[in-house]
């Protein structure tokens, strides 16, 4: 039924116990799979086939009880939770009440197993339901345990509970089955850096705020940990809030790529930060400034109005104002500052390009080129060109290519006019 989540393969006959509970969670598997397409059946069949399947929810219980049936035990609880109705309060309450009392063992986690990413991600689900739709303390409950999967399948060093949090943040309006694959992807992705980099992931939070890690291409990532203190490479940062509640930014992960290839081919780097609020953006441009020198570009993601830019809420503490890039304008010291000369900024932020807002004014107060939609908009390319300095180096220029929301990335959407400022000076 859902294929992100790889089937757990057991083969009840060699498994060596009283195992007639397990006839029971195959009955609740058929069961289910006869609800899944219950718009075959009348109401009163559908009913019937909840009192059935309740009638086998003992064996559920046997089956997470036993280590060796664990796992057949729970991919029936998920498959039951996916599909089951609000109206089915009884027998949600009943598969919580299962999670949690063996959320101990759920959260424990094998990694040299033959089946681990499969039970990971089962597991993964089984809590991911027990956290979001809960009760006050089955929530706390589920948050303690997958927090402490999350660890384990990471070892990555980094408070799970603060990664938890900023998944949570980026994909706080979605269903829980959508956060369960959230997590597995951000998993995946520090895994991956940490097969080949030990440590990068916890260097790349701390220096650079990043906890959405599947959001980036892992190669820019893992750029961004080998040069670390490399000062003398030019570069350009996208800065992009934790909180994302649709993941719409999840879906630029191509463009950075591609505008990194291009970037590289003309020495160049791109980097990536991320940041909860206004505070966190402070303590992350100072940090990047140390390791890697003033930036010749940034892109700046958010949701935006003509004057603001909403970095995370749309309370204060995450609202953008031109004043607050004023630390931006004056040196760090006498020799350090946060941008080079001319530096080019790119707001992936609705209708902040419109005449005599955000984007128009930025570029007044910090010298600066400023390119911005002037509509709501969503960004589907940044195209990089080359422009030759006196001194006969290149430094790049940059379009941005916006379209209407609603469309999948690569499928043609209307265009969204683009608004360029240089030095507060309207150029197109």
């Amino acid at each position: 039924m859902h294929e992100h989540f790889p089937k757990l393969t057991y083969d009840t006959e060699e498994i060596d116990s009283d195992d007639e509970f397990l006839e029971g969670v195959d009955a609740v598997k058929e069961i289910t799979r006869e609800l899944w397409f219950a718009h075959d059946l009348s109401d009163e069949e559908q009913a019937g086939l909840w009192d059935e399947l309740g009638d086998y929810l003992p064996d559920l219980r046997d089956a997470l009880e036993d280590d060796d049936t664990r796992g057949e035990g729970l991919e029936a609880v998920c498959e039951v939770l996916r599909i089951l109705p609000y109206e089915e309060d009884e027998i949600r309450q009943q598969l919580f009440d299962l999670i949690s009392a063996y959320s101990g063992q759920i959260a424990a986690l094998d990694r040299e197993s033959v089946g681990y990413f499969a039970d990971f991600n089962l597991k993964t689900e089984a809590l991911t339901y027990l956290y979001w739709e809960g009760d006050e303390d089955q929530s706390r409950l589920g948050k303690k345990s997958l927090s402490h999967l999350v660890d384990q399948a990471t070892q990555s060093g980094i408070d799970p509970e603060v990664l938890l949090g900023g998944w949570q943040d980026s994909y706080s309006e979605g269903l829980p089955l959508q956060f369960a694959m959230h997590v597995k992807a951000n998993v995946e992705a520090i895994q991956e850096l940490e097969v080949t980099h030990k440590n990068s992931s916890k260097f790349l939070h701390d220096s650079a705020g990043i906890v959405n890690f599947s959001r980036w291409p892992v190669d820019i990532l893992e750029r961004q940990y080998l040069e670390r203190d490399n000062r003398h490479i030019p570069y350009g940062t996208a800065l992009y809030p934790w909180k994302d509640p649709k993941n719409a930014f999840g879906e630029d992960k191509q463009i950075f790529a591609n505008m990194d290839a291009a970037l590289r081919a003309g020495g160049y780097r791109l980097r990536v930060a991320e940041a909860a609020d206004k505070p966190g953006i402070r303590r992350i441009e100072y940090k990047m400034n140390s390791l890697y020198g003033p930036a010749s570009f940034a892109l700046i993601g958010g949701h935006g109005t003509k004057d603001t830019i909403e970095f995370g809420g749309f309370d204060e503490r995450h609202t953008l104002h031109v004043d607050d890039f004023d630390d931006l304008k004056h040196p760090i010291s006498v020799d350090r500052k946060f941008f080079t000369s001319d530096p080019t900024l790119i707001l992936i932020s609705c209708s902040t390009g419109i005449e005599d807002g955000i984007a128009e004014r930025l570029s007044e107060k910090l010298h600066a080129t400023t390119i911005a939609p002037v509509a709501p908009a969503v960004i589907k390319d940044i195209q990089v060109d080359w422009q030759p300095l006196d001194d006969g180096t290149r430094k790049p220029s940059f379009r941005a290519v916006y379209s209407e929301g609603g469309g999948e990335k690569g499928h043609d959407t209307p265009a969204v006019k683009t608004h360029v400022y240089v030095n507060g000076q309207l150029e197109s």
